[in-house]
């Protein structure tokens, strides 16, 4: 949206010119207020720290260790994640140290999910650090990368939407 003209965007939205200014302005104060976000754009540490913080979150979650998840994550840590329409994911964002660590080993210990079948693999997504999930025919199921500051995640991102994961392998080096 920050590439259109207001002008078009208030065609598309309904809305007058000048409430799309103040739309956009709003967005910017926020993107500016996240922590980890540097000039909107999130600060990425694909290091060897920030790939063994994945790592050993991945761990955490799939053994259920509520606790050692909680230790890997920042005080103002954010989960976002994107399912599509074809796909259940968190609509808002998740925060906190508490809801996030809880809402990764719940979702893993769903057995409808049918995790106990699917290989992990590590990968940089994007240039984030993190892991690929597929089920045993190949098919991507999902991905989970992070955003580490001083060590600590700082930012989830779980990408579930198939649309998405079907143009995974052109976005992803295994690691």
């Amino acid at each position: 949206m920050f590439g259109e003209p207001f002008s078009a965007i208030a065609e598309v939205t309904g809305r007058s010119e000048p409430a799309c200014r103040q739309m956009a302005s709003r967005a910017r104060k926020k993107l500016r207020s996240v922590p980890g976000v540097v000039d909107g754009a999130p600060v990425v540490q694909p290091s060897p720290t920030a790939r063994e913080v994945a790592r050993r979150l991945a761990v955490a979650v799939l053994a259920g260790d509520v606790t050692a998840v909680r230790q890997l994550l920042a005080p103002e840590v954010v989960l976002l994640s994107d399912g599509g329409a074809r796909q259940h994911a968190a609509r808002r964002p998740v925060v906190t140290v508490d809801r996030v660590a809880r809402f990764l080993v719940n979702v893993a210990r769903k057995p409808n999910h049918g995790i106990s079948e699917m290989t992990f693999h590590p990968a940089l997504v994007n240039g984030a650090p993190g892991f690929v999930a597929r089920r045993p025919d190949g098919t991507p199921v999902l991905t989970q990368t992070v955003d580490v500051l001083n060590g600590l995640v700082v930012r989830i991102h779980l990408l579930l939407n198939p649309d998405k994961l079907a143009v995974l392998d052109l976005d992803v080096d295994l690691v």
